[in-house]
């Protein structure tokens, strides 16, 4: 039977499968212990500054208001999406009384959940298949990695999210033609992605490549498209580096000078203790050719076997599930 109404369908189901994972993260999320998690402590504190004073930290006028770490770090100097969302998120919620500790994870089980409904959207759009799509979003969804990352503060969610949006809009950008709303929401995607993570810029020339080659606005459109692509870089997370221009200085719009000022200020661990493979003369054909100090063991066992610098193990569920995407993978190969 042809479906008639395939967008339709498909934004539907993207909305069942938001609220359906958004349910579940929230549960994980409130069931992992507090201290579950990297730099959990920095990551609070991040979301902490901007719901207690509503808006970004401005340093180093705000550093005793903020928790640096003893290597002179802060996260009111990375990229703030995550944090954003989870001092919203918390506000929204505050009704409910519960720790603010554990509160804000519901703005990583927020973005995990809006990730699904994209890869929902787009494998729909992509494949012309609403069981494939499912079976998609079930594969990522439910992978322990990726529910941990749903399940306590990070900026990881952030950048998962603002990728995902952005190869959404790539995918409708391959599909069909460019109109204004889809030139202003792909903006608002690499704005987004701006505004989540460092790691996450990675995605960005490939994006940019992608619109070189690929998108053609309807004629007498270019110019239109091109300032909506504009508006929306801006409105989602060009601010920022206004922000930090404003503040800073045309030459510090990531905080990458203000970062060394705050760190010289007040890092307390002597640096000569600080070890890193670098020091150690460790080289990277080190890691991965002689799996040097069990590099390679520890980093598949942290990825597959066990999760949070393996404090958590995983049960026979999750092994059969992990058993399953092999299979598939294998298949597909």
């Amino acid at each position: 039977m042809v479906n008639l109404h395939p967008d339709y369908s498909a934004k539907k189901g993207a909305l069942l499968v938001f609220f359906a994972f958004l349910v579940y993260y929230l549960a994980t999320a409130m069931a992992l212990p507090y201290g579950a998690g990297p730099d959990y402590d920095a990551h609070f504190d991040g979301a902490r500054f901007i719901y207690t004073e509503g808006r970004l930290a401005i340093l180093p006028e705000d550093a005793p208001k903020l928790h640096i770490t003893a290597y002179g770090s802060t996260r009111a100097l990375r990229p703030p999406l995550s944090y954003l969302v989870a001092a919203g998120a918390a506000r929204l919620l505050s009704w409910t009384e519960i720790e603010l500790r554990i509160l804000f994870r519901a703005g990583s089980a927020l973005l995990c959940a809006l990730t699904l409904g994209l890869i929902f959207v787009a494998l729909h759009r992509y494949l012309n298949n609403r069981w494939l799509a499912v079976g998609g979003v079930l594969l990522i969804g439910l992978l322990p990695q990726f529910v941990f990352i749903a399940s306590h503060l990070n900026d990881d969610s952030a950048a998962i999210f603002s990728v995902t949006f952005l190869i959404y809009c790539l995918i409708r950008l391959l599909r069909g033609p460019v109109d204004p709303t889809l030139a202003l929401l792909t903006g608002t995607a690499i704005g987004l992605v701006l505004l989540s993570k460092f790691t996450a810029w990675v995605f960005l020339p490939i994006a940019g490549l992608m619109l070189l080659l690929f998108a053609r606005p309807s004629a007498g459109q270019w110019l239109l498209s091109i300032m909506l692509v504009g508006v929306g870089i801006m409105l989602g997370g060009g601010w920022w580096i206004g922000f930090n221009i404003w503040h800073y200085g045309w030459n510090d719009p990531l905080l990458f000078n203000i970062g060394k000022t705050i760190s010289t200020q007040y890092l307390s661990v002597d640096p000569g203790h600080i070890r890193s493979f670098a020091k150690e003369g460790v080289s990277l054909a080190d890691l991965i050719l002689r799996n040097y100090d069990h590099f390679l063991d520890e980093t598949l066992v942290a990825s597959i076997g066990n999760l949070d610098w393996l404090r958590l193990r995983l049960g026979l569920p999750q092994y059969l599930l992990y058993t399953t995407v092999l299979m598939v993978s294998a298949v597909y190969v």
